[in-house]
């Protein structure tokens, strides 16, 4: 992995103006400064291997058997990840993408809690967005209303 360098992004107004929005949301395009060696170093120590992880593209690591693996302990996420891989595939892999769904919504059916209602929220609105791209507009509708059931404040829904 070979590291290109680092930026602070600069909040448009100075730390001491009334404006909070202004002094807390970074912008790179109204300003940039250089971010000392020292600090990358830092930086680049606290990440460790992590990126490389995180971009791993071995085929065998963004299976959905791998990641429902990986993130065993955590199956609220383990579906979430599982269903963000079936609708990244839909358009190439139709049939696969929908079993993958599927897999994604039955493994959170026995939980409960805010953590299941917003991935099952995900998981109907991606149902619904893969009928409307068939022009299933009724099935696609049930999946949309299926999904701001599961979760009201769904503004994607």
């Amino acid at each position: 992995l070979q590291w290109l360098g680092g930026y602070w992004k600069l909040p448009l107004q100075a730390m001491d103006s009334e404006d909070l929005r202004g002094r807390i949301v970074s912008v790179a395009k109204q300003g940039t400064a250089p971010v000392p060696g020292a600090h990358l170093h830092d930086v680049y120590a606290s990440l460790g291997d992590m990126v490389s992880l995180l971009f791993n593209t071995n085929a065998n690591s963004l299976s959905h058997i791998s990641l429902s693996r990986r993130y065993s302990e955590f199956p609220e996420f383990s579906a979430f990840v599982c269903s963000r891989l079936a609708a990244s595939m839909r358009v190439r892999d139709r049939q696969r993408s929908q079993q993958i769904l599927e897999l994604a919504r039955s493994s959170i059916g026995k939980l409960s809690g805010l953590q299941r209602d917003l991935v099952l929220s995900y998981i109907e609105r991606n149902a619904g967005i893969y009928e409307a791209m068939h022009s299933r507009w009724q099935t696609a509708e049930a999946g949309f209303r299926k999904a701001l059931q599961a979760m009201p404040a769904n503004a994607t829904a």
